[in-house]
């Protein structure tokens, strides 16, 4: 007999096809497989198997050897009506529906919290509706709440940072796209950001027009960076980075390694410390959650930049089998949404924790008295 725990988190079909091949050698091999809703998309064995499943529970095809038994919500069903348990001749609707046990050795109010959470955290309602509900979900959320971030909004006055340090993050685009850089600041209990987000010259009314974005406004207002030229023009980045940095105090600059190799290596040279981060899961997580939580506590202070603002209503992120997210770029050939001010300040941001988490405690800094 196999118990086959958790199918969701198999990557492919190596480990199912040993056992279910290797079963038949038994006089009564059995094969269990359990597991909550997966992420379409990241475990065909799991969909798969689900399919297969759904299919002869609709009468569409007959396995006496399968036996099926599947407790959740359609991928087309509310999530957010809690509905009803079964009654009578009337079947359990709702959250009553994905969970048998709701109300028994599951508490209500306990589910009823996590709801909540999830309405809060945009970012944690695949996690809710999958673990939960067991509804299968897309690969991608939308992830910030715009009324959290337009509350973060404050105008603020950049000189009043002058000298203090700071972390930036880079984010680097193809030569014809956007290219940002984004300072944060740590400031008594708040983290204020001042992006830069630049584009070519050349065109910029007729792209506007055919993106509609507003991209000549922006940068008749000041939020958006003309660069010489049709494509962007690195070096001129690259003066930018430098004059801030004789402003501000600027530790390390986190950046992607995409396309980066030469202007991180001229800014090296002129004395900046550059540190790459990865952007998968494991790099990506902390800091885009750190985002969040700064937007829902109102202690980030973005000064209400337009340009950034459209590029926080643009992002998304994918969440990975174990609950991390990183944010999702944009296909630019198919899409005008652009998330490039986001990556760089969500790059700055992981400098930014691991500093914060390398300051020594007060039993480091302080003599304590023996009683």
């Amino acid at each position: 007999m196999v118990v086959f725990d958790e199918l969701h988190r198999q990557k492919n079909r190596d480990l199912w096809d040993i056992f279910a091949y290797g079963s038949p050698t038994r006089e009564q091999p059995l094969l269990f497989a359990i597991t909550t809703a997966g992420v379409i998309g990241d475990s065909p064995i799991c969909e798969e198997q689900h399919e297969y499943a759904r299919r002869i529970l609709d009468g569409l095809y007959s396995d006496p050897s399968y036996y099926p038994c599947i407790y959740g919500l359609d991928h087309d069903e509310d999530w957010t009506d809690e509905g009803k348990p079964a009654s009578g001749k009337r079947a359990a609707s709702g959250w009553y529906k994905a969970n048998p046990a709701l109300g028994e050795f599951l508490p209500i109010d306990r589910v009823r919290q996590e709801f909540h959470a999830a309405l809060e955290m945009p970012s944690q309602q695949n996690s809710f509706r999958r673990f939960r509900l067991n509804q299968w979900v897309g690969q991608e959320t939308r992830f910030l709440p715009m009324e959290d971030w337009k509350a973060c909004g404050a105008a603020f006055n950049p000189e009043e940072l002058s000298g203090c340090d700071c972390f930036g993050g880079l984010d680097l685009s193809t030569t014809r796209d956007l290219t940002a850089f984004v300072l944060v600041f740590p400031k008594d209990d708040d983290v204020f950001i001042l992006p830069k987000i630049f584009i070519p010259s050349d065109g910029i009314q007729k792209r506007a027009k055919a993106d509609n974005v507003p991209y000549d406004l922006w940068t008749a207002q000041g939020f958006v960076t003309l660069t010489p030229g049709s494509q962007v023009d690195y070096e001129f980045v690259r003066k930018t980075i430098t004059d801030l940095s004789r402003i501000y105090n600027i530790r390390e600059i986190g950046y992607d390694r995409w396309n980066a190799a030469h202007i991180v290596q001229q800014l090296t040279d002129d004395g900046l410390t550059m540190i790459p981060i990865g952007q998968g899961f494991q790099s990506m997580n902390a800091p885009t959650a750190e985002l969040l939580a700064m937007v829902k506590d109102h202690t980030l202070r973005h000064g209400g930049n337009p340009a950034l603002a459209w590029m926080a209503d643009c992002m998304t992120v994918k969440q990975d089998p174990a609950g991390n997210v990183k944010p999702v770029k944009p296909d630019r050939m198919k899409s005008k949404k652009r998330i490039d001010g986001m990556v760089a300040t969500i790059n700055a941001l992981a400098r930014l924790i691991v500093q914060e988490a390398r300051k020594p405690s007060i039993y480091e800094t302080e003599r304590l008295a023996c009683m």
